[in-house]
């Protein structure tokens, strides 16, 4: 069923595709979180740059591929696996997304995107092209995983290109866990050593990254400062009764 729409997508893709070849150059991206979503999923972008104004697309296959054993995809809504961006929505064209299963319906870490339209659309600046929803595997609770996106082929400006060649291949991390607020380094536990890592960024603003930035925002008003820095000690000093993060009222 669900194969059959990806395999109708990948005809109609076929037929768009002519024995000449421009140059592509187009910039196909995959975004980043760390954040879950209010259903506690996290949601993966796929976006495409046009690099001049009038640079059209009309069909892409996007490879997607993932650890199982620490997140799997799910439905966001419908039968498909991932929700149409607004530049691939309209009657005249063909969205479908699928995960691969073994012989127990399992996923098996792969899964494919498609999409084909009828007429070629001008992908301007940061056309969205689809949304990939992730939920935590059993027995993930912390540390991250690669999900990596792979344009498999595309057909663009009236021409196409069917292989690898100039396509983005790179790798996207889902956080694997609610944030730990005050581990600041990482590790696992809170410690003087966090408070101390925020206090040196509170006066240089060089020292973290920033998804330690994140981490240290105890007081989540988007700064880093002291305060975060004595809420982390107030937690090392009374780890008990203290719970982080502290939303200042």
């Amino acid at each position: 069923m669900k194969f059959k729409a990806i395999l109708g997508a990948a005809v109609v893709l076929g037929t768009m595709m002519l024995a000449s070849v421009t140059a592509h150059a187009a910039t196909f991206t995959a975004s980043r979180t760390s954040t879950p979503n209010s259903s506690g999923n996290y949601e993966i972008n796929l976006t495409a740059t046009g690099a001049t104004a009038d640079e059209t697309l009309n069909g892409y296959i996007i490879k997607v591929k993932y650890d199982k054993d620490k997140v799997t995809l799910v439905q966001p809504s419908g039968d498909d696996f991932a929700a149409a961006g607004a530049f691939c929505s309209g009657s005249d064209s063909v969205f479908v997304a699928d995960v691969f299963t073994d012989s127990s319906s399992h996923q098996t870490g792969e899964g494919v995107v498609a999409w084909a339209a009828a007429s070629p659309k001008t992908i301007g600046t940061d056309a969205a092209l689809a949304t990939l929803h992730f939920e935590k595997a059993d027995g993930f609770t912390t540390g991250s995983t690669d999900i990596e996106i792979t344009l498999t082929q595309l057909s663009y400006n009236g021409t196409s290109a069917n292989d690898t060649a100039g396509a983005e291949k790179g790798a996207i991390t889902v956080g694997g866990t609610v944030i730990i607020y005050g581990d600041v380094d990482g590790n696992g536990a809170i410690n003087s050593f966090d408070a101390s890592l925020v206090m040196e960024e509170a006066i240089t603003h060089t020292t973290l990254t920033e998804e330690q930035k994140v981490r240290a925002d105890v007081d989540l008003n988007n700064t880093i400062n002291s305060f975060d820095a004595s809420l982390i000690m107030q937690k090392v000093l009374d780890k008990d009764n203290m719970t982080l993060p502290y939303v200042v009222s």
